[in-house]
């Protein structure tokens, strides 16, 4: 008889930890959802609306004798570096495709803003087939100027060449013309 009450206590002592066990799981369960996010209701999900600004970028004809437009639009909440940072590369991004430019490789490496709001944008080498004085680059600068100076407040854009002073065109001030 001793034999059996030993194991009717293991039984019951086994089941007893089983239920234990699937009880514990539930609460954990149950828990874990009590504590998820939930959604409120009475409150419509609305679109969220980023005010943007229309700034125009400007690219030469095909013909190389006047300059052309399109509209872009950049989000208002910008930093004027990042508004510069996206005309730009927009900007060269038309002038590669329309053909004016020989390589895609032109990037801006930074960008500088005086108090007085003229801007500096340092690019990489590949910016110095821009330097030969002609029609087609001095469209291409005045352009890119143009594009830049839609920003308020721009007064004068210089382009260097990996922080230096280019020799031809690339050495001057521009302002929109």
């Amino acid at each position: 008889m001793d034999i059996n009450f030993k194991r009717l206590r293991r039984f019951i002592f086994i089941i007893f930890i089983w239920v234990l066990f699937i009880f514990t799981g539930i609460i954990y369960v149950s828990l874990g959802k009590e504590t998820s996010i939930k959604s409120v209701k009475g409150i419509s999900k609305k679109e969220i609306t980023i005010k943007t600004e229309k700034i125009k970028i400007y690219f030469p004809t095909k013909d190389i004798k006047s300059i052309e437009k399109i509209e872009i639009e950049i989000p208002q909440s910008e930093t004027k570096r990042k508004k510069i940072q996206k005309i730009i590369s927009e900007n060269l991004s038309i002038l590669f495709e329309k053909g004016f430019l020989t390589t895609n490789k032109i990037t801006p490496l930074n960008i500088y803003i005086t108090e007085e709001n003229n801007v500096y944008v340092d690019f990489n080498l590949s910016i110095n087939e821009l330097e030969t004085e002609n029609a087609k680059n001095l469209l291409i600068i005045s352009s890119i100027v143009n594009s830049i100076c839609e920003i308020s407040d721009i007064g004068k854009v210089k382009f260097t060449i990996n922080g230096k002073d280019g020799k031809k065109l690339l050495s001057k001030f521009y302002s929109k013309s």
